[in-house]
């Protein structure tokens, strides 16, 4: 591996001198390619505005002819012609002739704007027969000095004159162009079509033409300047002459005929350099130059050559810098490898090097520790016979694999099996290293690290990660499994309970049952949320999702705090936007959300001086990806957090602080069920605060829309089209909730600060009253419109009746019950046959547990519904089979045969022998995911998690009983 970096030196030499000469050839090519440009682009320019130049004063002598030719026909010049040429002898009587004043009459204005310096009508022999002058006046003309353009004109030709001095002082003649003049000529004919005169138009070349020639150069931003026969300035001077006219090249070349361009530069009459471009028009005996400073007309090529001289020095430079900084990386990789050969020998890993065919040319004194062997075995030999790599899809050590390993990051170690003495396995981890080389040749380095060492620890690490899982699964279990047994003695309390205090009535026996109960639900709950917890630490926990109503969801969440807020004298204030639509989402989970943060805020907001009030609002929120957001808040008056008690609240078993648990109890665990869940549901949760004043929690959560309200709300919004409900109370939110309510079902709602003008024409449909408290509706004086009356209170008595059953309370108020209310007010009652709420039919309940099943019994037994109970699903097939019972009852879990083959057989048979189907309900205090999908998958009609209340028993027996009819026996 030890090579020379010199003969590398005269290669890196040739190489930069010929990116230097090639530098220089591209300069030299550059700046020739552009003088061409340059020089190409000025005789353009140049020319065009000789071109242009020429084209204004072509323009400005016709224009000239044109007005001469009209002025030679008009009948006042025609007939002066005439009867001057008859005294032009006599002087004295040209000058008296009345033709005269005529003439100066009608060109006076022309005279006057300074459009002619003066006219003249000359008779054949040069005689001026009328003049604007009267000095001139049977004088000879002026015209008799261009004595060939003189006969041009009398030979019928209309003419512009040469340049010629004047014989008199032109109008503020002070410029230095002199007193130079000239005519435009037309011939007058007489009526026998021959020339009879001359009408000659006195031109002011200082004002009328040599203003054209320069205005034409300024536009395209050039100097002119305009020279007669003689040599003579014409033009006013930019800057004072100090060279004759005549010595200049343009004029002399003009004057020679020679109309030309000169971009090589020249002095001109002040002594500036200039390039520009000439032309002299003989017919006119008038000159003119235009000219460019040089330096402007080249600034730019100037600055581009600059450019390029500094970029062909700065690459120089740039060259030289690369050439000295290849000699550098030269010399660095010459002392790179011996480093790395010093390296070598006092790493603790195998170094190998390695051609590009993966033979060995060198390896450090590690391979014996590693491999047993001797490192002169290994020269020569190819790399694979000692190593290989475990997942070949990354690459082996030959030519190829070689490549792809180099290219993975050098920091990363790839598994491998080494190959050492007696052919004995280690377990390695190898790094491949491409090696820069003077020659043509790819050389790697190939790391090999020994894993033996590694691998122990490894094993070592995971033997105690096994038992540290093991240990968390026993305790995961152990607490569902305690929270499941502590459930079923606990739900068979709380139904015994409730049917206990239906029996004792409002005596103080059952203030104490009521009490009792609400403990055992409390502690139910805490049993639940530690359930819960337990599951997602095991990983069990899923959602099932479903099509829900989000009205009732907040319904139900309302209903299960009310008992909680009456005895706080909380206010629950719920608002359900009416547009909500049916969702598909868990609507059990979503349920425990708002329960959970809805009761916090219900306990936070109860201990204060003042009444506590809890919002609670479901709303629409954005539209994301086609996806529809829902907006669940809860904002209370309570006792508020500082930003550090916010941001402990969502850890599982803490809570603000020890005074918080002190106070109000609590597990810790419903808010972090609460966050786990908005995570599960990719929902967000935030929380802001202010100590002492309350607290606002929203949610977001995206839910998949399946109907915008069911058949049922769309009728009762139609019900009340078009109606008024007349609103008397003194809470504004109160009638902000029932205008969005009733407007959104069509119909108006009219409150005692609109404007008169805009309801006294409305008669109410419908009367609404509201009322912190009864006593406040007692004292709401309304007149008697005679329209149905519907009362809402907001903290209602539970002890107090409702005398007129209209009334509600404001926690109660939803859209479809608003809507429901007001209609069945508004129609007639209809008598109801007795015993019609529940039909009549016979059930069979299936439970293993006997205190459950003697509640459950005696819960039927007071609905007046007949049943009959077994212990396992195996003698309620049995019993089923008789045909006698219209709905069945079972527990999940039993001995002999749980509920879940006892419904499989009896989807079966019912199947086989072509039977109609028997409601079954699934009752279990199991609330595991895997229940529900049990139940789904053995065809269970529902599943309801105990305990089961009356009013949900009453409520399964109105959905599923059939009037007692039964399937004929099988």
């Amino acid at each position: 591996m030890e090579r020379n970096f010199r003969p590398i030196v005269p290669l890196i030499a040739l190489i930069y001198l010929l990116v230097i000469l090639a530098l220089i050839t591209g300069y030299l090519l550059v700046e020739s390619a552009l003088d061409r440009k340059y020089q190409a682009n000025l005789v353009s320019r140049l020319q065009d505005n000789m071109i242009a130049t020429e084209a204004a004063v072509n323009q400005w002598a016709d224009r000239r002819k044109r007005e001469a030719i009209a002025a030679s026909t008009l009948d006042i010049v025609r007939d002066a012609a005439n009867s001057l040429m008859d005294v032009s002898d006599d002087r004295e009587a040209l000058l008296d002739h009345p033709d005269q004043q005529r003439l100066r009459d009608h060109f006076g204005p022309y005279l006057a704007s300074g459009h002619i310096e003066g006219y003249f009508i000359i008779a054949p022999n040069g005689i001026s027969l009328a003049s604007s002058r009267i000095a001139n006046t049977g004088t000879p003309n002026l015209l008799l000095d261009q004595s060939d353009q003189f006969l041009e004109a009398f030979a019928g030709a209309t003419l512009i004159t040469r340049l010629q001095p004047s014989d008199v002082p032109l109008n503020d003649d002070t410029s230095p162009r002199g007193t130079a003049t000239q005519f435009v000529i037309a011939p007058i004919w007489n009526k026998d079509g021959v020339v009879s005169a001359l009408i000659a138009l006195r031109l002011s070349p200082r004002d009328d033409l040599l203003p054209l020639i320069e205005s034409a150069s300024l536009q395209m931003r050039l100097n002119a300047y305009a020279f007669d026969s003689d040599g003579n300035l014409l033009s006013k001077a930019a800057a004072k002459s100090r060279t004759p006219l005549l010595r200049t090249l343009p004029v002399r070349q003009a004057l020679q005929g020679n109309n030309d361009i000169s971009t090589d530069g020249y002095l001109n009459h002040a002594g500036e350099d200039v390039v520009g471009a000439w032309l002299y028009n003989a017919d006119l005996g008038l000159g003119f130059v235009t000219e460019i400073d040089r330096e402007t007309a080249y600034g730019l090529r100037d600055f581009f050559k600059t450019l390029d001289i500094v970029s062909l020095f700065a690459a120089i430079v740039v060259s030289t810098l690369a050439a000295l900084a290849a000699l550098r990386v030269t010399r660095l990789a010459e002392h790179k490898k011996r480093f790395v050969m010093s390296l070598m020998a006092a790493n603790k890993d195998v170094n190998f090097i390695v051609n590009a065919r993966g033979t060995i040319t060198n390896v450090n004194p590690a391979f014996r520790s590693v491999f047993g062997l001797d490192p002169q075995f290994a020269l020569g030999s190819e790399i694979g016979e000692f190593a290989r790599v475990e997942d070949e899809t990354k690459g082996d050590l030959t030519e190829k694999g070689l490549k792809a390993l180099a290219a993975y990051p050098s920091d990363t170690m790839i598994r491998g099996q080494g190959i050492g003495k007696g052919k004995a396995g280690i377990p390695i981890g190898l790094r491949v290293d491409p090696i820069d080389s003077d020659s043509s040749d790819e050389n790697y380095l190939v790391v090999v690290h020994d894993y033996r060492d590694i691998e122990r620890r490894e094993a070592t690490l995971r033997d105690a990660y096994e038992k540290a899982e093991e240990g968390n699964r026993t305790k995961s279990s152990f607490l569902s499994t305690i929270s499941h047994e502590l459930r079923s003695p606990l739900i068979s309390v709380i139904s015994a309970l409730d049917l206990i205090g239906d029996r004792l009535g409002r005596d103080e026996d059952a203030s104490l049952i009521s009490s009792s109960r609400r403990s055992a639900k409390l502690l139910l709950s805490m049993i639940d949320d530690v359930l819960d917890f337990a599951r997602m630490e095991n990983g069990n926990f899923e959602l099932t999702p479903q099509d829900v109503s989000l009205e009732n969801i907040l319904q139900d969440t309302v209903d299960t705090l009310r008992w909680q807020s009456q005895s706080s004298h909380t206010k629950l204030i719920p608002f359900c936007a009416p547009d909500l639509p049916m969702v598909h989402a868990d609507g059990l989970r979503l349920r425990q959300i708002l329960l959970s943060v809805a009761g916090n805020a219900v306990k936070f907001s109860s201990q204060k001086q003042q009444d506590g009030e809890v919002r609670i609002s479901l709303q629409n929120g954005a539209m994301r990806n086609g996806i529809q957001h829902v907006v669940l808040q809860v904002r209370d008056n309570g006792i508020g957090m500082t930003e550090d008690t916010i941001a402990e609240i969502f850890r599982p078993f803490t809570q603000g602080d020890g005074s918080i648990r002190r106070r109000y109890g609590g597990t810790g665990l419903g808010l972090s069920l609460t966050k786990r869940l908005v995570d599960l549901m990719d929902g967000r949760i935030d929380v802001k605060s202010v100590p002492g004043e309350g607290t606002t929690v929203e949610i977001d959560i995206p839910m998949q829309a399946i109907a915008d309200r069911s058949g049922h709300d769309i009728g009762a919004a139609r019900a009340l089209h078009g109606k008024a409900v007349f609103f008397y109370g003194n809470d504004p939110d109160v009638a902000a909730i029932l205008r969005c309510y009733v407007e959104n079902a069509g119909a108006v709602l009219v409150t005692e600060d609109m404007p008169t003008q805009k309801n006294r024409h409305l008669k109410p449909d419908y009367v609404i009253l509201y009322g912190e408290t009864a006593e406040d509706l007692d004292m709401l004086s309304v007149g008697g419109s005679g329209a149905p009356r519907l009362e809402i209170v907001g903290l209602p008595d539970p002890t107090e009746q409702d005398p007129h059953g209209n009334r509600i309370a404001l926690a109660e108020l939803m859209p479809s019950l608003l809507i429901d209310r007001l209609n069945a007010l508004s129609a007639k009652p209809a008598r109801k046959p007795a015993g019609a709420a529940i039909p009549q039919s016979k059930v069979l309940l299936i439970e293993d547990d006997r205190m459950t099943r003697e509640i459950t019994m005696r819960m039927l037994d007071k609905l007046g519904i007949a049943a009959d109970a077994v212990e396992n699903g195996k003698e309620g097939l049995d019993l089923w089979r008789s045909g006698k019972y219209t709905l069945l009852l079972s527990d999940c879990h039993m001995p002999i045969m749980d509920g879940f083959q006892m419904a499989s057989n009896i989807r079966a048979e019912e199947t086989d022998k072509h039977l109609p189907k028997t409601p079954i309900v699934a009752l279990s205090a199991d609330l595991t995911m895997e229940i529900k999908q049990l139940c789904q998958r053995c065809d269970i009609d529902e599943y309801v998690p105990k305990p089961l209340t009356p009013d949900k028993l009453r409520t399964l027996m109105a959905t599923y009983a059939s009037n007692g009819k039964a399937h004929p026996d099988a």
